[in-house]
């Protein structure tokens, strides 16, 4: 039982770091796409392309 319950808590673990990488992202997001659109719009002002 003591495995078991170490490989609980280490899943419990792992979860909870995930899901804290996935908040940070979230919370980045809006900013990343800000910049995303920033870029576009210098591509389609410059006349130039980013990426193919």
């Amino acid at each position: 039982m003591k495995a078991i319950d170490k490989q609980i808590a280490e899943l419990e673990k792992s979860i909870e770091k995930s899901e804290n990488t996935i908040n940070r992202y979230q919370h980045r997001l809006p900013h990343l796409r800000k910049i995303l659109q920033n870029l576009e719009s210098i591509e389609r002002r410059e006349n130039i392309t980013l990426a193919p």
